[in-house]
């Protein structure tokens, strides 16, 4: 470490800085700027220039993975620190080896790093010719050039990222055989590597591989023989040629610093900049590099965590928890950019001269830093529970139990024990409910085996369907783990006929608005359809293009003339042969306040809203109106609460109304599941109306031409979710059902923000 330190103190004050080629283009004379640590062009030189051939022995390491905040994986592979602080502060673009930071999956132990560095020889300027500045087309003044490359080392620089399977077994067995690779490797920068067909067998048990390169031909290759097999190549054509180093000379030094040919004397704007170039020293870089390195570390973790370690049942169950990790982590994403943009302007300002240092210290040890900091921690946490709960859901799941939270049975704080057991059972007569939370399931662990027992009871008696209820996010606490219903339950064949407590403890639905039972309405009056569904099921659309039918008469019409816009419409359309993907956006969006298309997976309408259309006059005179009203759409990413305030807001519209004559249910065909609030939705729905609203459900399906204009798979989900409910009065029959496709309307669209159709 000693003579480390030393030799980078001898090559800063004689201006003279090695740097690991991240970016390839550098030519012998490529000017570069320090401050930065960029390229910034190349200048034509007469200066002779020799070739020498390497000798140095090839570099191969292998590097453990781990999820500690501080692993510095660029520190590991032998990258110039000052090189590693500028990547980490996003002044120098990532590429070649340095792409690694990238690397868009999770990195934990079961992560391995394969470096591998093959030097095949220097081109320099020689020695006696550094005396270059009448050799040289001088620069730009303006330029920041503080050196110039006066060597480059080519070769090879290789990081292979192998994720190996969660088996003990197989990973020993796969860390042998890369040692052993390794081994040989560094033994002979001649031999091939050879690998039987064992080692092969074994290495296919890798769940990934990713390859980190300044050779362009191997960042594609996924087998690590095809990758030796491709740097032998390399190395046998010895035209092929990539930067490994560069080796950087201050401008100031070119020439004799008290000569009248140097550079201060013969241009002093060009020197100005170069006179001014301070590097940092070791202690201040590294405690700024720890900054950008934990918050990177911390910030991937979490990204790899939230899109690759999560089920898809947690969509399901865990939709708040989901939507608070992500907002924490989104929060901290942006908090983390300005806090490395600040940091890399102190850098730079550093770099140029000016002192801030104490700058540095207090942007290190500010505020904003434990700001941040107890950002990543409550992050971290809400991660760890999420890990715990993934957990139990997976345990549960192998003892054939279901998983069930609070949320989807509207339970709330106000709730007692009974009243709980009675939203359980009141549509699932044929289930046990074993009860808990996180705060039960740490301190009475040996309960748990309790679930084991009634699971082991469950395989005798198919008639019992087991769920078990999370109340952790819940205001609700019971004192105990619980399993309801209370009352002695008969695991026998028998278990048929299960008494049920009487719902009249709970409390009574609020007033119901009338719904007209009868297709007549009275003249010129005014027809009231209720429009729900799922958030993206295309309501909007639907209305939008409901006008358009309305208006034209045919499509050759309807392309002649400007589409009829009710509701603004903005929507991702795949266009040309390289599938490029283009918003279509039509409609006065910036002056409406009822739509947000800004963010993914929430609800578009923001609140319910009546369109009111003028149908033709029938036969006898008759003047009716159409009133559609578009509410907010279930299903948000805000979670169910949002759903909860949607739904209020829903029931509140109606009150207002004197009649509602049709509720019109939009879904899409070939679902694989239905949302969980949409069976909510019905049950508040039908608390609210009176009972002959049963008669008066329209169910539409959009998007149907993917089905031959069929309901699809969503038709079975459907008829046994309406069997569930305590009515069996919802007809879903071929009368009330419709299946019809907006995609006419998308086109009008299309075509007026000049997206290109080919006839076929």
């Amino acid at each position: 470490m000693a003579k480390l330190l030393e030799k980078k103190s001898t090559e800063q004050s004689s201006g003279v800085i090695e740097h690991r080629a991240i970016n390839p283009s550098g030519r012998l004379g490529s000017l570069y700027d320090g401050f930065r640590d960029i390229l910034i062009g190349e200048i034509n030189s007469k200066c002779r220039h020799q070739w020498q051939k390497s000798f140095e022995s090839i570099k191969c390491e292998l590097i453990t993975g781990t999820v500690d905040s501080n692993f510095n994986l660029l520190k590991c592979i032998g990258i110039q620190s000052e090189i590693r602080l500028s990547l980490l502060l996003n002044t120098m673009k990532r590429s070649g080896i340095a792409d690694v930071l990238n690397y868009p999956h999770r990195i934990d132990h079961y992560t391995r790093f394969l470096y591998y560095s093959w030097a095949l020889g220097k081109s320099e300027y020689l020695e006696t010719e550094l005396s270059v500045l009448d050799n040289i087309d001088i620069w730009d003044p303006e330029l920041n050039v503080t050196h110039i490359i006066t060597s480059i080392t080519f070769g090879i620089d290789l990081v292979i990222v192998l994720q190996l399977p969660p088996e003990d077994v197989i990973i020993k067995k796969i860390d042998n055989l890369l040692e052993k690779i390794r081994d040989e490797v560094r033994i002979d920068r001649h031999r091939i590597l050879r690998l039987t067909s064992d080692d092969n067998d074994l290495l296919g048990n890798l769940a990934r591989i990713k390859i980190y390169s300044n050779a362009p031909s191997l960042r594609n290759l996924t087998s690590v023989v095809d990758i030796f097999r491709e740097i032998d190549v390399i190395k046998q054509c010895r035209r092929i040629r990539f930067p490994l180093n560069y080796t950087l000379r201050l401008v100031t030094m070119l020439d004799p610093q008290e000569s009248e040919t140097s550079l201060k004397s013969l241009y002093p704007l060009h020197a100005k900049k170069a006179e001014k170039f301070r590097p940092l020293s070791s202690s201040l870089n590294n405690r700024i590099e720890q900054n950008p390195l934990e918050l990177r570390n911390s910030i991937t973790y979490a990204e790899t965590f939230l899109n690759e370690n999560i089920p898809n049942l947690f969509d399901e169950h865990l939709a708040d928890q989901l939507y608070k990790a992500r907002t924490e982590l989104s929060n901290i994403k942006d908090e983390s950019k300005r806090n490395i943009q600040r940091l890399a302007k102190l850098v730079v300002d550093f770099r140029s001269g000016a002192e801030k240092t104490c700058e540095i210290d207090q942007m290190l040890l500010g505020n904003f830093q434990q700001v941040l900091k107890a950002g990543l921690n409550q992050l971290t946490q809400t991660l760890t529970q999420l890990e715990k709960k993934e957990h139990l859901i997976t345990n549960l799941q192998q003892q054939h139990f279901d998983y069930m939270n609070e949320a989807e049975n509207n339970i709330d704080q106000n709730d007692g024990l009974k009243t709980v057991e009675h939203k359980l059972l009141r549509s699932n007569q044929h289930k046990l409910f074993p009860c808990s939370n996180d705060t039960l399931n740490e301190n009475n662990s040996s309960k748990l085996a309790d679930l084991r027992q009634i699971s082991e009871k469950h395989q005798s008696n198919s008639t019992l369907s087991l769920t078990c209820v999370d109340f952790s996010n819940c205001s609700f606490r019971p004192d105990e783990m619980v399993a309801l219903p209370s009352n002695n339950i008969d695991y026998s064949e028998n278990h048929t006929n299960q008494n049920v407590s009487s719902l009249d403890s709970i409390p009574q639905s609020p007033p119901t608005v009338p719904l007209s039972a009868s297709p007549l309405v009275s003249n010129d009056e005014t027809i009231n359809i209720l429009l729900l569904g799922e958030t993206g099921v295309g309501k909007s659309t639907f209305i939008n293009a409901f006008a358009n039918y309305l208006i034209f008469q045919s499509l050759e019409q309807a392309e002649s003339n400007e589409p009829i816009v009710v509701i603004p419409i903005s929507f991702i359309m795949t266009t040309g042969e390289n599938f490029e993907e283009r918003t279509v956006k039509f409609g006065e969006i910036d002056s409406y306040n009822n739509e947000n298309f800004n963010t993914v997976g929430q609800s578009v309408t923001q609140h319910c809203k009546s369109y009111t259309f003028d149908l033709k006059r029938s036969d006898n005179n008759r003047r009716r109106k159409l009133r559609i009203i578009d509410t907010p759409g279930f299903g948000d990413t805000r979670g169910v609460d949002q759903d909860e305030r949607n739904m209020e807001y829903i029931l509140q519209y109606m009150n207002n109304l004197t009649y509602l004559h049709a509720i019109c249910f939009l879904l899409k065909p070939n679902s694989s599941r239905l949302n969980i609030f949409f069976r909510t939705c019905f049950m508040q729905l039908f608390s609210f109306l009176a009972p002959t609203a049963q008669r008066n459900i329209i169910f539409c399906f959009t998007n149907a031409r993917s089905t031959f204009y069929t309901p699809g798979n969503t038709a079975p989900l459907l008829k046994t979710m309406l069997a569930s409910l305590s009515t069996n009065n919802i007809s879903f029959k071929q009368e009330n059902t419709f299946c019809f496709d907006s995609e006419s309307f998308r086109y009008l669209v299309a075509l007026r923000n000049e997206i290109e159709f080919i006839d076929e």
